[in-house]
This record gives structure tokens, sequence and C-alpha cells, in this order.
């Protein structure tokens, strides 16, 4: 990937990062997914969150089947308040089907609401 299109997808990316904090409090973004999102969860900011005033990044692994079902989820990283909450988001996605199982990144931003 270019160095001017990284720029243009990170610049899309935090201008929909942003607005989707203002709206939601939690955002959902993509690291150059390799399939196309189908259906996707937003996740439900934690009460314990929401009282703590937390706000965070939980990085996950999705192993797609071939189907664009989820099978499982790997934990990168990312505040464990906020982990389960992208976990339970994560597991309903669906992707666009391809001949062959795929590991895609998946990113939530939770902000303080």
């Amino acid at each position: 990937m270019t160095a001017s299109l990284r720029r243009a997808v990170l610049t899309m990316s935090l201008v929909a990062m942003c607005a989707g904090l203002a709206a939601t409090g939690t955002v959902f973004a993509e690291d150059e997914p390799m399939r196309k999102v189908t259906k996707r969860v937003v996740p439900v900011y934690p009460e314990m969150a929401r009282k703590l005033k937390l706000s965070g990044t939980v990085k996950l692994t999705a192993v797609v089947a071939g189907g664009g079902q989820v099978t499982s989820i790997e934990v990168i990283g990312g505040h464990p308040v906020l982990i389960v909450a992208a976990q339970d988001a994560a597991k309903q996605f669906v992707f666009q089907a391809a001949s062959a199982e795929s590991r895609e990144i998946l990113t939530f931003v939770f902000g303080s609401q």
C-alpha cells in the first residue's frame, strides 16, 4: 500500500471514528480487511466502563470460515473491561464468502459516554 493511500485511509478512519464516537460512544474500525464485512455489530458499551468513564481500543483477530462466519476470536490487546463487549460483537460479524478460511484484524474504539 502506498504512503499516500495509507494516509487517506487513516484520515477517513479517523473521521469515521470521531463521527461514531459522537453518535454512539463506540466505533468499529478495520485494519485493511481482506474480506468485506456484510454484517457488522456495534458492541454494547459496558455499564462498568460507563461508570468508570473508561475509553480505549480493543484489537482482535477473528478467524473467519470460508462461508463468512466468525469461528473464533483471539485478543490482541485492550482494556479487560472492554474486551468482552468487543468479543461479543465480533462473534456476530459476517464476512463475504471466500474459498478459504482467513484471519481478519478487528479494532473497536470505545469512548466514554
